[in-house]
């Protein structure tokens, strides 16, 4: 029997929804301890500040917040339209055959389900990381936002240069020097 080449791909999106799992717990336990923030990284001046640190927030929303209400039936309809897109993104992963994508889509589908557990374990995704400089903070994110992020990012430059036309093939090479 030939073994597929998109399980591995399948075990890092894994490893990766695992791996957020465990820093969401730490932070969580952390805090339920009665920890307190933790500054991570911090510079300061006379002039600015820039920092790093790591508090507790729970999202009902999606990406950093964005269309986040007390509503449960948003909530839920967000919720599966999050999951349909983890299998469309799914079905995507074992039907390319482009490596570079494929990596790309293992990595946003693992970050992606390191947020839905949260969503069915905890009813909100706990973000934790929190970047600052001077009064202006970054909408608090997770390990899981940081590989969906980065990733649809590359997916993005790959698709533009490998040049895919709308079948799948790739585009052919234009003319030059």
């Amino acid at each position: 029997m030939k073994r597929n080449p998109r399980y591995p791909l399948l075990l890092l999106a894994l490893g990766i929804c695992l791996g957020d799992q465990l820093t969401k717990y730490v932070i969580l336990d952390h805090f339920q301890h009665g920890g307190a923030v933790m500054d991570a990284l911090s510079f300061a001046s006379w002039q600015h500040a820039f920092g790093l640190r790591f508090i507790l927030a729970f999202n009902r929303g999606i990406s950093f917040s964005l269309f986040s209400t007390d509503s449960v039936l948003y909530y839920h309809i967000m919720t599966g339209i999050i999951c349909g897109l983890l299998v469309f993104i799914l079905g995507w992963l074992w039907r390319e055959t482009d490596r570079r994508i494929q990596i790309c889509l293992a990595l946003i589908l693992g970050g992606g389900l390191g947020n839905v557990v949260d969503r069915f374990l905890r009813g909100a995704v706990v973000d934790f990381i929190d970047v600052y400089w001077q009064p202006f903070h970054w909408p608090t994110f997770n390990v899981a936002d940081i590989f969906v992020s980065v990733s649809a990012l590359s997916l993005f430059v790959v698709t533009l240069r490998t040049g895919r036309q709308k079948d799948g093939r790739r585009a052919p090479k234009k003319g030059g020097l």
